[in-house]
């Protein structure tokens, strides 16, 4: 995961996964290459959702009204708040089409520190102006590239996460 790859590389790494059960195998590995992983999904204020987990080639989950799971949702300001980080360098995030609610949880981070982000901008067919127009909104210095992805297919993708793991 890129988690790994940046601890290996000696950054402090923070990441989170709001699923329990991904969050028991991210933790793991979190363990193993000594990173941090917090069991809390983020978005634009702190709350609780339900989802529902589905497991298969690849462990999932979705935002569910009627999920028998409960994930506790916090904001990246309140974290970085909370555990008195002295500074925030970088920040990537893949949400299912949750980017902009993730940003407005994290306006006064990006306003301090103006970490790089790495955000996806596929989900909804207007996220990358939206997204960034918000950030622009935040802080007008910043700058934007776009780099494309080559599909994947989905055993391809199981693939790579499988080695990813070990």
């Amino acid at each position: 995961t890129t988690s790994a790859k940046f601890a290996d590389l000696s950054y402090k790494v923070y990441a989170f996964e709001m699923d329990r059960h991904n969050f028991e195998l991210a933790k793991k590995l979190g363990d193993e290459k000594n990173f941090v992983v917090e069991n809390f999904g983020l978005g634009s204020f702190i709350h609780r959702l339900k989802y529902t987990h589905t497991e298969g080639n690849i462990a999932r989950s979705h935002i569910d009204k009627n999920g028998n799971e409960i994930a506790e949702i916090i904001t990246i300001d309140a974290y970085v708040r909370e555990k008195k980080l002295p500074r925030v360098d970088f920040i990537k995030f893949d949400v299912e089409g949750a980017e902009l609610e993730v940003l407005q949880g994290a306006t006064t981070t990006i306003a301090k520190y103006k970490p790089i982000l790495n955000i996806s901008a596929y989900h909804k067919l207007d996220d990358f102006w939206t997204l960034m127009n918000f950030v622009k909104s935040i802080r007008a210095d910043y700058e934007f590239a776009l780099r494309q992805y080559p599909e994947v297919s989905e055993e391809a993708q199981f693939f790579l996460t499988s080695e990813q793991a070990e």
